[in-house]
């Protein structure tokens, strides 16, 4: 059968063959136990290894297995290699083994664990930088292998300083073909175990000046990247990266490399706060050269979301430690985020900022130095930009500037910023004010804790201002000064910017300030010459006067202020100090006190603004002094004083005659107190001439807008002395009075004063503002009967002492309202001669002589009343040795006249009038020792009344014959006393004031 043949034939082959693989077997086996032995001298003589192992056995027919190695071996360098490997499979190429050849095919080293020691002091890479021919480079193994490991690990101690590098998991494939001159390596592992962290690498190695590395790793965080660079602060705080590295060897025994490297949150050491943590893409082109020891790095690039730019530079690693020297430049400049967080927290509150930037700004950032002890700078430049602010509360000012050149540095050493910044144009404005600086320019600079202006220049209302300061942000003290003018104040808001006073024209200032502690203190000068100031309705400094003050002062905020201040006004310098607290919500003045010592009273009278003008007078001694003393009540008191050695000199605007004084004394009190506010002063004067009451001016009313100033309800006391007065007509001594003033009332308690050649003048008045009416009284005790006479303008009628006592009271807004009552008497005076001879010169002719100088009698009174326009005089009485005349009656003023007179000539007296002793019987009358009596009752006009006979003498005393004709002749003599009575009347009159009312209802 031939399936049966071909079977066996079968069978036959298969145990030829095997017989064979039995015997090729044993060949095998006995080969690989005879070279077992000779592999660990093999691998140390290629290697210069030490070998430890446990056990060495022919794994099948295909190699060998060592377990328990332990490899260790020293390189060149100072540096040793630690290996352990639990088991190793050799594996060979059994042809070669059949020719008794042994070719290792490949070497499986699983779970492998290699540890690289490194002394600190010991480089990584050593060659003699003298000669980088001298040492040739080690050049790849010439034989064919592959090695090839799963689950190995890496450990590097001391990579950089004391740190370590650990790579586990590592599954590594390296081999080197027959034909080849180079070998190759595949790798891949977890840094530090981490699956995120996965490591991936290829190279391709002939020698050190031909080799090709390409390694990547998908994330390494801050800890590892700072294992490359030790510090005692670690560089890198925060981030991670996914670096991508090939590294390629040179001809020059140099190595290029290149990196791309995208990176998540990166934050670095002592980065500026305005820096976020960086997200972005790296990579960088470089050259390593070992005998340097210097990483060279070109056409570097880093962008992230807030900077992009280049990185150049170089990393020296001849040391310890390593040195960094590299800058990073950038075009992408984080300014908005860096402005925000400077500003963060420090505007809003204020107002609202925008700015914005020309063109493109460059931003270097550099680290130099030791990785322990690195250096980071940063600087930018800016081409110019523009900020705007705006206010949210109109007491700050608005802002507009336009900016030129901007540079700015920063380095971590100081941790202060370095910054210089042009302003070309800009405007400042205040709404509150409505004042505004326009055109500015200058220069500002920050120089680690310093901020300087230097100098500033702007307009301001037309006129040049230049400033200039510094403020150090770390001590917290600034210094500057500002000079300049401001012009045409009355066009701006800050014409009424001080409470109760008014600015106009033009200012100029020099000052100087610092800061310090928080307090300001200040000093410097303003010229006030060609401004206007107006303070209430009483006081206007006008344009041109010289005023210029030297000022200082002290500030400290929502505490207190205080400012000195020596002024010359007008050629007088006057001294003050002032002094304001804060109380929580406002300052308020606490005190304040000006001297002088000598004060140019002309000068001040120009800065009143009422209807008196100062002619002449020089002030000595003058103080004012204004003290607060309470808060919560707002009580004060104020004192003031002042004294003039010369004359003084004041003429009512208007007035014919100045009133002035000699050696005058002034002091004064003010005080508020709750709801009371009194003030009193003191006027002592050692001389004084006075206009005439009658023809002169004393007083004008002031003029004011009451709407915006309305009466205060002060009460006033003046206390009023004068050791010599004249008054013309009047001439007294020690007068002394006492006035007031409400805001209802004005007047003089009392006054009285001595008058020249004898005598007292005395009396009150008041003033009801809410009536409009006044109320006097007057009282004058044997005083000369001349002053009465002068001053109300009528002949010189009576020699003598005159008594007498007036009340008076009127309503301005009605004349005709006039009421008062009186009276006035003399005793033992005399009639004028001359005043006599006047009114009978017509009778008398040439009969003058008869008459005595004067005629003198014994008693004159009269008594008056006045209401409305009627005056009334209910007695009045003559009494002398010749004539003795009674009367009553009244007179209405510009009116008619009605009196009841009675006349009486003594007999003896009528004798010597040749005209009474030819028509009465005087003979009769001194028998029957009667006075000669006429009775007359005088009418009409008051300028020219009317007489007539109402009684006469008895006939058989009064007529020698019945010539009715003499006897008419003779009342027409007799009609002279009636003629001197209305005169007498209009003395009394006079005496009272009686006369037409003025305009404004006051009397004259």
């Amino acid at each position: 059968m031939p399936s049966g043949r071909y079977t066996r034939v079968w069978l036959l082959g298969l145990l030829v063959l095997t017989a064979a693989l039995a015997g090729a077997a044993l060949f095998a086996k006995y080969k690989l136990e005879g070279i077992r032995g000779a592999v660990l001298d093999n691998a140390e003589s290629r290697i210069g290894a030490q070998f430890q192992v446990s056990s060495v056995s022919a794994f099948g027919l295909r190699g060998l297995e060592v377990e328990g190695i332990n490899v260790t071996f020293p390189t060149p360098s100072g540096m040793t290699v630690a290996c352990r490997v639990p088991a190793a499979y050799v594996y060979v190429d059994l042809l070669d083994l059949f020719y008794g050849e042994v070719s290792i095919e490949r070497v499986q080293l699983d779970g492998a664990s290699i540890t690289v020691h490194r002394p600190v002091d010991v480089p990584w890479l050593q060659r003699d930088k003298s000669d980088k021919t001298s040492s040739p480079s080690p050049a790849s193994p010439s034989f064919p292998f592959r090695v090839m490991g799963k689950g190995c690990s890496l450990t590097i101690e001391n990579v950089v300083g004391e740190s370590r590098l650990t790579i586990t998991d590592i599954d590594f494939d390296v081999s080197r073909l027959a034909d080849s001159s180079s070998l190759a390596a595949t790798l891949k592992g977890q840094l530090e175990g981490s699956p995120e962290k996965t490591i991936h690498l290829d190279l391709q190695y002939a020698s050190a000046k031909d080799f090709d590395i390409k390694a990547a790793c998908s994330q390494i965080n801050a800890a590892d990247v700072n294992v490359f660079l030790p510090a005692n602060q670690h560089i890198v705080q925060d981030g991670s990266v996914s670096p991508s590295i090939r590294l390629a060897g040179r001809s020059d025994e140099t190595i290029d490399l290149s990196i791309d490297a995208p990176f998540v949150g990166v934050a670095i050491r002592n980065q500026p706060t305005f820096m976020r943590p960086a997200t972005g893409v790296a990579s960088a082109i470089g050259n390593y050269d070992p005998a340097e020891k210097v990483l060279n790095l070109s056409m570097s690039s880093i962008e992230s979301d807030q900077f992009a730019g280049t990185l150049s530079g170089k990393i020296l690693a001849n040391e310890r430690l390593p040195i960094l020297d590299l800058t990073f430049a950038s075009s992408k400049l984080p300014i908005q985020d860096a402005l925000e967080t400077l500003l963060e927290g420090k505007v809003e509150r204020y107002g609202k900022l925008e700015y914005s930037l020309d063109g493109e700004a460059s931003f270097y950032l550099s680290a130099r130095g030791p990785s322990d002890d690195l250096t980071i700078e940063a600087r930018g430049v800016a081409a110019g930009g523009q900020a705007k602010f705006s206010p949210t509360n109109s007491q700050w000012p608005r802002v507009s500037l336009t900016f030129g050149r901007l540079d700015a540095a920063w380095d971590s050493k100081s941790r202060q910023p370095v910054a210089s910044l042009a302003v070309l144009d800009g405007k400042v404005s205040q709404q509150k004010y409505d004042v505004q600086a326009e055109h500015i320019a200058g220069a500002l600079r920050l120089n680690g804790d310093v901020v300087q202006v230097a100098p500033l220049t702007a307009v301001v209302t037309g006129q040049p201002v230049i400033a200039s300061g510094e403020y150090n942000i770390k001590t917290k003290t600034a210094k500057g000064k500002l000079s300049g003018s401001v012009a045409g104040m009355e066009k701006t808001k800050l014409a009424e910017s001080i409470r109760n006073t008014t600015l106009a024209g033009a200012a100029s200032v020099n000052l100087e300030g610092a800061w310090k502690n928080n307090t300001c203190t200040f000093s410097g000068s303003v010229d006030a010459t060609q401004a206007s100031i107006a303070y209430r309705w009483y006081f206007l400094k006008p344009i041109g006067m010289g005023a210029s003050a030297q000022v200082q002062g002290e500030f400290i905020p929502k505490k207190r202020f205080s400012v000195d201040v020596t002024g010359l006004v007008a050629g007088s310098e006057i001294k003050s100090i002032s002094k304001f607290s804060h109380n929580g919500t406002r300052w308020v003045l606490r005190s304040s006190k000006a001297t002088s010592d000598k004060l140019d009273l002309v000068s001040v009278g120009k800065c009143l603004t009422i209807p008196y003008q100062v002619e002449n007078g020089t002030g000595t001694a003058a103080t004012y002094e204004w003290i607060r003393d309470n808060d919560q009540t707002q009580d004060w008191h104020a004192t003031m004083s002042c004294a003039v050695t010369d004359e003084v000199s004041v003429r009512v605007k208007g007035g014919n005659a100045p009133m002035v004084a000699k050696n005058v004394q002034f002091s004064g009190i003010m005080n508020q107190s709750g709801e009371v506010s009194a003030g009193e002063m003191t006027l002592d004067a050692k001389e004084a001439n006075m206009p005439s009451l009658r023809s002169g001016k004393w007083f004008v009313p002031f003029e004011r807008d009451f709407t915006k100033y309305p009466p205060t309800d002060w009460k006033w006391t003046y206390h009023l002395k004068c050791s010599s007065i004249e008054v013309p007509p009047w001439k007294g001594s020690d007068f002394v009075g006492e006035a007031y003033t409400t805001l209802n009332e004005s007047g003089f308690t009392n006054y009285v004063a001595n008058v020249d050649g004898g005598g007292v003048l005395s009396g009150t008045i008041k003033n009801d503002r809410n009536q409009n009416e006044y109320h006097s009284t007057n009282e004058w005790k044997q005083i000369p009967a001349h002053y009465m006479m002068e001053h109300l303008q009528l002949p010189l009628a009576f020699k003598g002492l005159m008594s007498g006592k007036m009340e008076y009271s009127q309503d301005r807004d009605d004349p005709r309202s006039r009421k008062g009552s009186g009276y006035f008497e003399m005793g033992e005076g005399q009639f004028s001669a001359d005043f006599l001879l006047a009114m009978l010169e017509q009778q008398l002719d040439s009969q003058t002589m008869v008459l005595p100088p004067s005629l003198k009698f014994s008693q004159l009174h009269a008594d008056v009343e006045v209401e409305k326009d009627v005056i009334r005089t209910p007695s009045i009485k003559l009494v002398s040795d010749a004539i003795r005349i009674e009367g009553s009656g009244r007179f209405v003023t510009d009116g008619d006249v009605d009196y009841n007179i009675r006349v009486a000539v003594n007999p003896d007296a009528a004798d010597r009038i040749p005209l009474l002793h030819d028509n009465f019987n005087v003979q009769g009358h001194k028998l029957a020792q009667r006075d000669i009596e006429l009775a007359f009752r005088l009418t009409g006009p008051t300028v020219k009344p009317k007489g007539e006979v109402t009684g006469t003498p008895p006939l058989h005393v009064t007529l020698m014959s019945g010539s009715l004709e003499a006897a008419n002749e003779a009342l027409r003599v007799i009609d002279a006393p009636r003629r001197i009575l209305v005169d007498l009347l209009k003395t009394g009159g006079g005496i009272i004031g009686v006369r037409k009312p003025t305009q404004d209802g006051s009397p004259n």
